[in-house]
Protein backbone atom coordinates (compact mmCIF):
# COMPACT_ATOMS: atom_id res chain seq x y z
CA UNK A 1 0.00 0.00 0.00
CA UNK A 2 0.90 3.66 -0.16
CA UNK A 3 1.68 6.14 -2.90
CA UNK A 4 5.26 4.98 -3.47
CA UNK A 5 4.50 1.38 -4.43
CA UNK A 6 1.49 2.50 -6.50
CA UNK A 7 3.59 4.99 -8.45
CA UNK A 8 6.37 2.43 -8.99
CA UNK A 9 3.89 -0.13 -10.34
CA UNK A 10 2.23 2.41 -12.63
CA UNK A 11 5.60 3.64 -13.89
CA UNK A 12 6.37 0.16 -15.22
CA UNK A 13 3.60 0.68 -17.79
CA UNK A 14 4.83 4.09 -18.97
CA UNK A 15 7.54 5.73 -21.03
CA UNK A 16 10.07 7.51 -18.77
CA UNK A 17 10.86 10.01 -21.55
CA UNK A 18 7.26 10.81 -22.51
CA UNK A 19 6.94 13.91 -20.32
CA UNK A 20 9.85 16.35 -20.31
CA UNK A 21 10.25 17.21 -16.64
CA UNK A 22 13.27 19.30 -15.70
CA UNK A 23 15.86 17.89 -13.29
CA UNK A 24 15.70 19.92 -10.06
CA UNK A 25 18.70 22.09 -9.17
CA UNK A 26 20.73 20.65 -12.04
CA UNK A 27 22.96 23.71 -12.30
CA UNK A 28 23.79 23.87 -8.59
CA UNK A 29 27.12 22.44 -7.42
CA UNK A 30 26.14 21.75 -3.81
CA UNK A 31 24.51 18.69 -2.24
CA UNK A 32 21.05 20.08 -1.52
CA UNK A 33 17.87 18.32 -2.63
CA UNK A 34 14.54 19.79 -3.66
CA UNK A 35 11.55 18.13 -5.28
CA UNK A 36 9.23 21.13 -4.95
CA UNK A 37 9.51 22.29 -8.56
CA UNK A 38 9.22 18.75 -9.87
CA UNK A 39 6.05 18.13 -7.87
CA UNK A 40 4.56 21.31 -9.28
CA UNK A 41 5.46 20.17 -12.81
CA UNK A 42 3.77 16.81 -12.18
CA UNK A 43 0.63 18.52 -10.91
CA UNK A 44 0.46 20.66 -14.04
CA UNK A 45 1.02 17.59 -16.24
CA UNK A 46 -1.86 15.80 -14.53
CA UNK A 47 -4.14 18.81 -15.04
CA UNK A 48 -3.08 19.06 -18.69
CA UNK A 49 -3.96 15.37 -19.15
CA UNK A 50 -7.47 16.02 -17.82
CA UNK A 51 -6.99 15.17 -14.16
CA UNK A 52 -7.93 17.17 -11.10
CA UNK A 53 -5.75 15.55 -8.38
CA UNK A 54 -8.84 14.15 -6.63
CA UNK A 55 -9.34 11.01 -8.72
CA UNK A 56 -7.26 8.80 -11.04
CA UNK A 57 -6.75 9.91 -14.63
CA UNK A 58 -9.15 8.17 -16.97
CA UNK A 59 -6.36 7.91 -19.54
CA UNK A 60 -4.18 5.20 -18.00
CA UNK A 61 -1.47 5.61 -20.65
CA UNK A 62 -1.12 9.29 -19.78
CA UNK A 63 -1.04 8.46 -16.08
CA UNK A 64 1.62 5.79 -16.60
CA UNK A 65 3.76 8.13 -18.69
CA UNK A 66 3.58 10.84 -16.03
CA UNK A 67 4.49 8.33 -13.31
CA UNK A 68 7.39 6.90 -15.32
CA UNK A 69 8.72 10.34 -16.28
CA UNK A 70 8.49 11.61 -12.72
CA UNK A 71 10.29 8.55 -11.36
CA UNK A 72 13.02 8.84 -14.01
CA UNK A 73 13.75 12.50 -13.26
CA UNK A 74 13.46 12.08 -9.48
CA UNK A 75 16.08 9.33 -9.56
CA UNK A 76 18.25 11.42 -11.88
CA UNK A 77 18.13 14.16 -9.25
CA UNK A 78 19.37 11.66 -6.66
CA UNK A 79 22.13 10.50 -8.99
CA UNK A 80 23.38 14.05 -9.56
CA UNK A 81 23.32 14.98 -5.88
CA UNK A 82 25.07 11.77 -4.85
CA UNK A 83 27.73 12.20 -7.52
CA UNK A 84 28.36 15.68 -6.16
CA UNK A 85 28.50 14.41 -2.57
CA UNK A 86 30.96 11.67 -3.48
CA UNK A 87 33.16 14.23 -5.19
CA UNK A 88 33.07 16.52 -2.17
CA UNK A 89 34.04 13.67 0.16
CA UNK A 90 36.91 12.52 -2.01
CA UNK A 91 38.28 15.68 -3.58
CA UNK A 92 37.41 18.50 -1.21
CA UNK A 93 37.24 16.85 2.21
CA UNK A 94 39.82 14.20 1.26
CA UNK A 95 37.97 11.42 3.08
CA UNK A 96 39.84 8.40 1.75
CA UNK A 97 37.82 5.99 3.89
CA UNK A 98 34.56 6.51 1.99
CA UNK A 99 33.91 3.09 0.50
CA UNK A 100 30.18 2.47 1.02
CA UNK A 101 26.96 4.03 -0.22
CA UNK A 102 24.06 3.32 2.14
CA UNK A 103 20.60 3.65 0.57
CA UNK A 104 17.84 3.66 3.17
CA UNK A 105 14.46 5.14 4.00
CA UNK A 106 11.17 4.54 2.28
CA UNK A 107 12.48 5.39 -1.20
CA UNK A 108 15.10 2.62 -0.90
CA UNK A 109 12.31 0.07 -1.40
CA UNK A 110 11.89 1.31 -4.98
CA UNK A 111 13.51 -1.17 -7.38
CA UNK A 112 14.38 1.50 -9.96
CA UNK A 113 16.13 3.58 -7.29
CA UNK A 114 18.12 0.55 -6.20
CA UNK A 115 19.03 -0.42 -9.76
CA UNK A 116 20.28 3.01 -10.77
CA UNK A 117 22.08 3.79 -7.52
CA UNK A 118 23.76 0.39 -7.76
CA UNK A 119 25.01 1.41 -11.21
CA UNK A 120 26.24 4.70 -9.75
CA UNK A 121 28.00 2.94 -6.89
CA UNK A 122 29.69 0.51 -9.28
CA UNK A 123 30.87 3.41 -11.44
CA UNK A 124 32.30 5.22 -8.40
CA UNK A 125 33.92 2.09 -6.96
CA UNK A 126 31.67 2.02 -3.91
CA UNK A 127 29.85 -0.83 -2.22
CA UNK A 128 26.10 -0.14 -2.24
CA UNK A 129 24.30 -1.26 0.91
CA UNK A 130 20.52 -1.63 1.11
CA UNK A 131 18.40 -2.73 4.08
CA UNK A 132 15.81 -5.40 3.30
CA UNK A 133 12.81 -3.83 1.58
CA UNK A 134 10.59 -4.60 4.59
CA UNK A 135 12.83 -2.34 6.69
CA UNK A 136 12.81 0.51 4.18
CA UNK A 137 10.00 2.44 5.76
CA UNK A 138 8.99 6.04 6.22
CA UNK A 139 11.50 8.31 7.93
CA UNK A 140 8.87 9.20 10.51
CA UNK A 141 8.82 5.58 11.67
CA UNK A 142 12.62 5.50 11.88
CA UNK A 143 12.69 8.72 13.89
CA UNK A 144 10.10 7.26 16.25
CA UNK A 145 12.23 4.12 16.66
CA UNK A 146 15.31 6.24 17.39
CA UNK A 147 13.25 8.02 20.03
CA UNK A 148 12.34 4.69 21.63
CA UNK A 149 16.01 3.72 21.74
CA UNK A 150 16.92 7.04 23.40
CA UNK A 151 14.15 6.66 25.96
CA UNK A 152 15.44 3.18 26.81
CA UNK A 153 18.78 4.82 27.55
CA UNK A 154 17.10 7.32 29.83
CA UNK A 155 17.67 10.24 27.43
CA UNK A 156 15.10 12.92 26.74
CA UNK A 157 14.88 16.54 25.68
CA UNK A 158 12.89 19.29 27.35
CA UNK A 159 10.01 20.30 25.02
CA UNK A 160 10.91 23.96 25.54
CA UNK A 161 14.32 23.31 23.95
CA UNK A 162 12.96 21.62 20.82
CA UNK A 163 12.58 23.35 17.47
CA UNK A 164 10.80 22.08 14.36
CA UNK A 165 12.43 23.17 11.10
CA UNK A 166 11.08 21.82 7.83
CA UNK A 167 14.17 22.95 5.91
CA UNK A 168 17.25 22.20 7.99
CA UNK A 169 20.21 23.47 5.93
CA UNK A 170 23.21 21.32 5.05
CA UNK A 171 26.65 22.59 5.97
CA UNK A 172 26.65 23.48 9.66
CA UNK A 173 30.09 24.92 10.35
CA UNK A 174 29.76 25.51 14.07
CA UNK A 175 27.43 24.53 16.88
CA UNK A 176 27.84 26.56 20.08
CA UNK A 177 28.36 24.74 23.36
CA UNK A 178 25.04 23.57 24.87
CA UNK A 179 23.77 24.15 28.39
CA UNK A 180 25.47 21.96 30.98
CA UNK A 181 24.33 18.36 30.66
CA UNK A 182 22.33 18.68 27.45
CA UNK A 183 22.35 18.89 23.67
CA UNK A 184 22.30 22.32 21.95
CA UNK A 185 19.12 24.26 22.63
CA UNK A 186 16.70 25.32 19.91
CA UNK A 187 17.95 28.88 20.21
CA UNK A 188 21.55 27.79 19.76
CA UNK A 189 20.58 25.74 16.69
CA UNK A 190 18.64 28.56 15.09
CA UNK A 191 19.97 30.35 11.97
CA UNK A 192 20.80 33.45 14.04
CA UNK A 193 23.18 31.45 16.21
CA UNK A 194 24.54 28.96 13.68
CA UNK A 195 26.89 29.73 10.80
CA UNK A 196 26.19 27.89 7.56
CA UNK A 197 28.82 27.50 4.84
CA UNK A 198 29.41 25.35 1.81
CA UNK A 199 29.69 21.64 2.54
CA UNK A 200 33.31 21.61 1.38
CA UNK A 201 34.37 23.62 4.43
CA UNK A 202 32.04 22.30 7.11
CA UNK A 203 32.91 20.85 10.45
CA UNK A 204 30.61 20.04 13.34
CA UNK A 205 32.01 21.08 16.71
CA UNK A 206 30.26 18.95 19.31
CA UNK A 207 30.30 19.69 23.04
CA UNK A 208 31.70 17.29 25.60
CA UNK A 209 29.21 14.80 27.13
CA UNK A 210 27.97 15.25 30.69
CA UNK A 211 29.93 13.57 33.47
CA UNK A 212 29.16 9.86 33.72
CA UNK A 213 27.87 9.44 30.17
CA UNK A 214 29.80 6.76 28.25
CA UNK A 215 29.92 7.13 24.47
CA UNK A 216 31.25 5.05 21.62
CA UNK A 217 34.29 6.41 19.72
CA UNK A 218 33.38 8.31 16.56
CA UNK A 219 34.28 6.78 13.19
CA UNK A 220 37.54 8.09 11.68
CA UNK A 221 37.33 11.54 10.08
CA UNK A 222 33.72 12.04 11.22
CA UNK A 223 32.97 14.44 14.05
CA UNK A 224 29.66 13.18 15.40
CA UNK A 225 28.03 14.80 18.44
CA UNK A 226 28.26 12.65 21.56
CA UNK A 227 24.47 12.30 21.84
CA UNK A 228 24.44 10.29 18.60
CA UNK A 229 26.90 7.75 20.01
CA UNK A 230 25.40 6.78 23.37
CA UNK A 231 26.50 3.30 24.39
CA UNK A 232 23.80 0.77 25.24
Amino acid sequence: GGGGPALEALALEGDPLAVKFGIPMAARKDCHFSFAGLKTAVRLAIIKAGGDLTSPLENRTAAANIAASFQHVAVRHLEQRLTRAIGVCRDELELDGVKDLVVCGGVAANKEVRRRLQTLADKEGLRAVYPPARLCTDNGVMVAWATIERLRLGCSDAPSDLEVRARWPLGVAHVPAPPAGGAPSAKQRSPKHTKHTKLASTRVVAPEPPAGVVVEPAPPAVALPWWTRLRR
